[in-house]
């Protein structure tokens, strides 16, 4: 079985701005972007650098993620304590 990774929008964008994004793909050979992090990082235009390095770069591969359920009940609950929620189906 190959080896993949997956990074999120924070390494993506300062690896892409200091011109060292090619590290990632020492991590794995193909290297997963959720679709939800190329949509954030796309919205800053196509003349950013972390925009351009998604378009260059074969080996960056936007797929959408599924979500296991626990992360999803995590984060379900999580949001209802940020919003202090006295009754969850109302978060």
């Amino acid at each position: 079985m190959a080896h993949r990774a997956a990074v999120n929008a924070s390494p993506l964008i300062l690896l892409a701005r200091g011109g060292l994004i090619r590290l990632l793909n020492l991590a794995a050979p193909e290297v997963v972007v959720p679709l939800a992090v190329a949509e954030e990082v796309r919205r800053r235009g196509e003349s950013d650098p972390t925009v351009r390095a998604l378009t260059e770069n074969p080996w960056l591969v936007v797929s959408e993620i599924a979500v296991p359920p626990l992360i999803q009940a995590f984060l379900f609950w999580r949001r209802c304590a940020e919003a202090d929620c006295t009754f969850p189906t109302r978060c």
